[in-house]
């Protein structure tokens, strides 16, 4: 299997050698009129955490739509006042709840020694398994892609982990095309996302990652491989995985 490395023969050369920061990729896709990612709060804020952990385990249990701001409030113990000057709303707090679980996603990717193909469709992989996973975490999934600061965030996200991997790997990138290209793959995504949740998730991602695969290798002129061979490899590192919220708590 040849291994997607680039150089100057498969890639165009660099106009922007630094990855951006969540400025300037917000300056990159200005035309799409991106909102800064979301800001985590400081860990000393206890009561925030209730009203947080308290979401998140209704979250979980019924899912997004059928959980209640009065839910949430008498679950966490949290005064009603305390929690709209917290939170101006549902939306508000689940802000807040994704940004773990995309923390979640991301930890701890095992893509040492993994080509750039594979680099790309880990996390990926990751998402949609997670949507296959069970009927709540495919909701919140897709509720995420439904929102657009969520959906900014997530895209942001994908955006770090590839520079990260480009200049820990010496591999010369144009950030300001893979910002864009991110903005793509993560539409690709959600249409994969949103398909699966309508059917109540599907017993083999393949056939999709495999899609992903061949626009990910033309968007960023990789030369073409044995895509079944990194998509079984990518699969079984995401296989090996914890579940998406086991133990995930603030």
């Amino acid at each position: 299997m040849a291994k997607y490395k680039v150089d100057c023969d498969d890639y165009t050369p660099v106009q922007s050698d630094k990855p951006l920061n969540k400025a300037g990729v917000l300056n990159v896709l200005k035309n799409s009129k991106m909102k800064k990612p979301i800001v985590t709060f400081s860990k000393g804020e206890e009561s925030k955490k209730r009203v947080l952990n308290a979401a998140l385990a209704l979250f979980s249990e019924q899912g997004y739509e059928k959980t209640t701001m009065r839910q949430i409030i008498s679950k966490s113990g949290v005064l009603n006042g305390s929690v709209y000057y917290a939170f101006k709303n549902k939306e508000g707090i689940y802000e807040y709840v994704f940004d773990l679980i995309l923390d979640r996603m991301y930890t701890d990717l095992d893509t040492d020694g993994m080509d750039l193909l594979s680099v790309y469709l880990m996390p990926l992989a990751v998402e949609m398994s997670a949507v296959n996973e069970n009927k709540m975490i495919a909701e919140m999934i897709f509720h995420a892609h439904r929102s657009w600061p969520i959906s900014q965030n997530m895209i942001y996200r994908y955006y770090d982990y590839l520079c990260q991997h480009y200049d820990k790997m010496g591999w010369p990138a144009d950030k300001e095309r893979l910002s864009r290209i991110c903005t793509v793959i993560g539409g690709i995504v959600r249409t994969f996302c949103e398909e699966s949740f309508s059917i109540g998730g599907k017993e083999d991602m393949k056939e999709d990652l495999r899609c992903i695969a061949d626009c990910v290798c033309a968007l960023m002129r990789l030369p073409l491989a044995d895509v079944d061979s990194v998509i079984a490899k990518v699969l079984s590192q995401v296989d090996s995985r914890k579940k998406i919220l086991e133990g995930l708590s603030f």
